[in-house]
């Protein structure tokens, strides 16, 4: 294992597996997280809209600090639905 590989313990069924990051896209919702090989289950990373890749490509460190407080509730929310509606996603390997 080089210095970039990391290794993670899945939750569900406590399996030791490399985090090799998948991207999946639904409209204009990308989601990037991690999936244990074994149980399957899914670790989300980040969930995103355009508006905030917009933000995040266009603004200071600080200004997407004080944007990412203000759709904390929002992200979370979508967070949470995304991962119920995976189906149907397209899969791209990072």
């Amino acid at each position: 294992m080089n210095a970039q590989q990391t290794e993670v313990k899945c939750d569900g069924c406590g399996t030791v597996f490399e985090a090799i990051p998948y991207a999946a896209r639904k409209g204009e919702l990308h989601a990037t997280y991690l999936q244990c090989p074994v149980c399957y289950q899914v670790f989300p990373g980040l969930i995103t809209d355009r508006p905030l890749r917009k933000l995040m490509r266009d603004s200071s460190p600080a200004g997407f600090r004080a944007h990412k407080q203000h759709q904390a509730a929002r992200l979370k929310k979508l967070h949470g639905e995304s991962l119920k509606q995976m189906d149907g996603w397209t899969e791209e390997r990072r």
